[in-house]
């Protein structure tokens, strides 16, 4: 139950930015805008998660307790860490829009080893609310990094049913 109060935080800090990603996804999808989109995109998610976990830091102890009941007041040390996996998440989300606009190739198995890799240490290493909470903190941000970081093997737009005109678009 501790766990799934604070989860509403990262739900929250997940989807308060969400515009930032579908106002980007139309550039996303433009190979000589993608870069910039992306670069833009990062930063302006970077900024709300600051301003989400500063928000947490400073009103979460006040308004938590009154969202989901002061039973619940032993989550308010881990508000911060909810707000940023997140944050975090926000990012991941983003980095796969891009490759999945990139017609990337192996976008897919960078989510499922994510999972997979989340999955298996958390059942071998969970304590705490606050161990998990930065094993998945820790998988989101490594799943944006990998996003980022391994390069991007787009489709050929020579293969059929990838084209934006055969889409109606």
């Amino acid at each position: 139950g501790l766990y799934g109060a604070g989860a509403i935080v990262t739900k929250a800090a997940l989807w308060l930015p969400y515009a930032v990603v579908m106002i980007a996804l139309p550039r996303l999808a433009v190979a000589h805008q993608r870069r910039d989109a992306l670069r833009m995109s990062i930063a302006a998610l970077v900024g709300i998660g600051v301003v989400e976990v500063a928000g947490v830091l400073v009103l979460g102890p006040t308004i938590f307790p009154l969202a989901v009941g002061a039973e619940y007041a032993a989550v308010n040390g881990w508000l911060w860490l909810f707000t940023v996996e997140g944050a975090a998440l926000a990012i991941a989300q983003l980095v796969t829009m891009y490759r999945v606009a990139s017609t990337d190739r192996i976008v897919g198995a960078l989510l499922w080893s994510a999972l997979v890799a989340e999955i298996v240490v958390v059942a071998f290493w969970h304590g705490s609310i606050g161990t998990i909470l930065a094993i998945a903190t820790t998988t989101a941000v490594t799943a944006a990094l990998a996003g980022l970081l391994i390069p991007v093997r787009a489709r050929s737009s020579a293969e059929p049913g990838l084209e934006l005109g055969s889409l109606g678009v």
